[in-house]
C-alpha cells in the first residue's frame, strides 16, 4: 500500500490531529508574535481558554503544572487520535468520507479534548482540590 494511499484512507484522522496540533500551539505561537502583530496575536493566545488552559484551572493547586504542558498536548493528542480512529471504524459516513465529513474533521476534534476536560474537572473537584481562579 502506497503511503498516498494511506494518506487518503485516513484523512479525516490526519485533518483532526492537524486541527488539534496546529489548535494546541496557538498559544506559543502568539507569543513569538506578539511584538510584531500585537493585539492580533492576544486572539491567538485567547484560543488557550478553550485548550489547555482548563487543564492547567483543575490542576491549578498542584506544584509544577505548567511544566506538564508538553505531556498535556500529547495526552490530548491521544485522546483526538483515538476519536480519530474510533469515528472512522465505527461510523461508515467517516470510513467512507464526503466532503462535509472533511470539513467536520477540523470540528470534532474538539469532542475528546472536551469531554476529557469536564472528566478532570470534575474529578479534581470531587477529590476536594479547588478548581478555577
Amino acid at each position: 500500500m502506497s503511503s498516498l494511499s494511506l494518506l487518503k484512507q485516513n484523512r479525516l484522522t490526519v485533518e483532526m490531529v492537524s486541527s488539534y496540533l496546529l489548535f494546541s500551539f496557538l498559544i506559543p505561537i502568539g507569543q513569538v508574535l506578539k511584538p510584531f502583530f500585537g493585539e492580533v496575536a492576544d486572539v491567538l493566545q485567547m484560543a488557550g481558554y478553550f485548550w489547555p488552559y482548563p487543564v492547567f484551572l483543575a490542576l491549578q493547586s498542584w506544584p509544577g503544572v505548567h511544566r506538564l504542558w508538553p505531556l498535556i498536548i500529547a495526552a490530548g493528542l491521544l485522546l483526538v487520535l483515538g476519536f480519530a480512529i474510533l469515528l472512522q471504524r465505527c461510523f461508515t459516513a467517516f470510513s467512507q468520507p464526503k466532503p462535509w465529513a472533511h470539513v467536520a474533521g477540523f470540528v470534532l476534534w474538539y469532542v475528546p479534548v472536551l469531554f476529557a476536560q469536564g472528566l478532570l474537572v470534575l474529578v479534581v473537584w470531587f477529590m476536594g482540590y479547588p478548581v478555577g481562579e
